[in-house]
């Protein structure tokens, strides 16, 4: 079939057969047509506002099935957004309202609301509201925050006091989300010598397998806890708080001699809010209402990512009847980098805490583990009473990433993160000595991805090459 005449025009036939497409597809015109005789492919668009004519362009090729591979291809990544291979559904993209999401369909808008009351029976946690639904109606979404403020009006968050006693089941969110795969397991032949002499001088034996618990605990379906005292009440926009504690049972088992534990339970009820709820009532109802969203944790999400670091993922059920997420972890009585402990100690001493620091940095790098949120509660300052060794153990894994898919790079800025806090005193209100910390702490590796820059005047302001082993991004 001739599909272009001897000028250079369409042929009669391939004329015939064009107007025949458009007119068929004269409801939704299609972005493009394909049109081959197995020698020649043409690709034409449809007219436009300023020509009648549709233009065309033509590939004349011996490898027929890969040319029509690449056009096809072509001519699908035309249609799509700006720097999207794949519009895939995204439930923040709230004004849509008819967008068929992945986290299912959007409840039936006639569906009249509970009233606030039957919410604030019903509801325990983030998870039990639908958030594709939120972000699409203002009327939900404003009783989503009556909800919090009710909750966080009524009740303390510290949901447990010294002396209760707490029932929990064992590996609870295992049988809600499939087992994660992270691509990049752990592997110590990647750490540096010298870090794995710090692991190995510092490796501390579990304290249930001191007590004798651990097979037992390890293997249990449930357990109680009796809660000692309150450990830490959390940050005001964070979601945890951690007790210390004790076990008394493990399956329906009485235990006299338990170790003392830490319990951390995610509750985000309590997460805290930067709202003010008469006064932007108009921005919700004016389409930005996925944005309001955008900050909300969720306790299972938190709480998930913990458990690539410790054992035991468990629900706790309070004396009032309520069902948290938590992880019970050993107890370790050790100081905080703002304690006047750390004042007292010599420079020798401070030394080895700071470079424990960076071995921990490693590990985490080696581990594909990156901290999100480093902040000086983090890091724990202790000398283990059996050694008489100086080190840091670093906690609260909840905001933390890993490689889950090839194509999306988990940015590690680990050095940094502990970097600053060791050294920025007056931000993170360390007592270590900072000259102690920049000479000590030791240089990034050259696969940590670091941008540093030096502030010149206005119109000279450029990068510089502080370091010549760094790439810069």
């Amino acid at each position: 079939m001739t599909l272009l005449g001897l000028q250079g025009n369409i042929s009669p036939l391939a004329a015939h057969v064009l107007s025949q497409a458009f007119d068929h597809n004269s409801v939704a015109s299609p972005v493009a047509i394909i049109m081959t005789n197995f020698r020649d492919l043409i690709v034409f668009f449809p007219p436009t506002p300023g020509d009648s004519q549709p233009s065309f362009e033509i590939v004349s090729t011996t490898q027929f099935s890969l040319a029509l591979q690449v056009v096809s291809a072509a001519c699908m990544h035309r249609t799509l957004p700006l720097g999207s291979w794949i519009q895939s559904p995204d439930s923040d993209i709230g004004y849509k309202s008819n967008l068929r999401v992945l986290e299912g369909p959007p409840q039936d808008p006639n569906r009249p609301l509970l009233t606030d009351d039957e919410v604030l029976a019903t509801h325990q946690r983030h998870s039990d509201f639908d958030m594709v639904t939120l972000v699409r109606d203002p009327s939900r979404a404003l009783q989503f925050f009556r909800w919090h403020d009710q909750i966080q009006h009524r009740y303390s968050k510290v949901v447990i006091r010294p002396n209760d006693v707490l029932d929990a089941v064992t590996n609870t969110l295992s049988f809600m989300h499939p087992p994660l795969r992270p691509i990049y397991p752990f592997d110590a032949r990647e750490l540096p010598a010298d870090t794995i002499t710090h692991l190995k001088e510092t490796q501390r034996q579990s304290p249930l397998k001191t007590a004798g618990l651990m097979e037992s605990f390890m293997h249990s379906k449930s357990f109680t806890v009796k809660i000692l005292d309150v450990v830490a009440e959390g940050s005001t926009f964070g979601i945890c708080t951690v007790y210390r504690c004790q076990i008394t049972s493990i399956d329906g088992h009485s235990v006299s001699m338990s170790p003392s534990l830490c319990l951390k339970l995610f509750d985000d009820r309590f997460q805290g809010f930067q709202y003010r709820m008469e006064e932007e009532v108009d921005e919700l109802i004016a389409g930005n209402l996925h944005w309001w969203f955008d900050q909300v944790l969720m306790a299972e999400t938190l709480v998930t990512n913990e458990t690539l670091a410790y054992d035991k993922l468990l629900s706790f059920m309070l004396p009032d009847g309520i069902t948290l997420y938590g992880i019970l972890m050993e107890y370790i009585d050790g100081w905080a980098l703002d304690s006047n402990a750390v004042v007292t100690m010599s420079p020798k001493r401070q030394i080895k805490m700071i470079q424990s620091c960076h071995h921990s940095v490693r590990v985490l790098d080696v581990g594909d583990i990156n901290q999100c949120d480093w902040h000086s509660k983090q890091i724990l300052l202790y000398t283990n009473p059996t050694t008489n060794l100086d080190h840091a153990i670093l906690i609260d894994f909840a905001l933390t990433t890993q490689t889950y898919e090839e194509e999306n790079r988990n940015y590690l800025a680990n050095y940094k993160g502990i970097f600053d806090i060791l050294f920025d005193a007056e931000r993170s209100r360390s007592k270590l000595l900072p000259e102690l910390v920049l000479e000590h702490f030791g240089p990034p590796h050259d696969w940590d991805p670091i941008n540093a820059s030096i502030p010149l005047p206005w119109n000279e302001d450029r990068y510089r090459d502080m370091f010549p082993f760094i790439s810069f991004l």
